[in-house]
């Protein structure tokens, strides 16, 4: 009965210092602002979103245009 008790606190505290270092992690990743990239023409703009979309690195973009250029921003 005590190794059932001492594996179970063994899971409980590794899924409990996981949880911490998830968020943790999470919080880190939120409050870093995105920065939109730069593109001369809006054919690199959007070739660029298409690879990231095909790789499912992001749900979508925009090509913006300023600068001169065209902004791409992800979400």
């Amino acid at each position: 009965m005590k190794n059932k008790r001492r594996t179970f606190a063994a899971v409980a505290a590794t899924a409990i210092a996981t949880s911490v270092l998830a968020l943790g992690a999470a919080g880190a990743a939120s409050a870093s602002p995105v920065q939109p990239r730069w593109f001369s023409t809006i054919g690199e703009c959007q070739t660029y979103g298409n690879q990231l979309a095909q790789q499912g690195r992001l749900l979508g973009f925009n090509c913006v245009a300023a600068e001169g250029g065209y902004l791409f921003y992800k979400w």
